[in-house]
């Protein structure tokens, strides 16, 4: 099957495992969840240092650095 994605602006952040107040003022905190150390939960979603956290169409999505790269360019 072959798709394509939309052409939308979506929010994202990478998360670093330091950037808490950049999630904070990114998205709902209600959906963010800070664990130990680094962690930090989206849903029942781990998100590692690295990885982004995308907003788009009412929701929070994980994505991997090369997950991200390959579905969304910046600009």
């Amino acid at each position: 099957m072959l798709v394509h994605t939309r052409n939308m602006a979506v929010e994202a952040v990478r998360w670093t495992g330091m950037n808490h107040e950049e999630l904070i003022s990114a998205f709902d905190m209600e959906i963010l969840d800070f664990g130990y150390n680094e962690d930090v939960y989206v849903g029942d979603t781990h998100a590692y240092p690295g990885d982004y956290l995308v907003k788009a169409g009412g929701e929070v999505l994980v994505f991997g650095e090369r997950q991200f790269k390959a579905v969304f360019t910046e600009g």
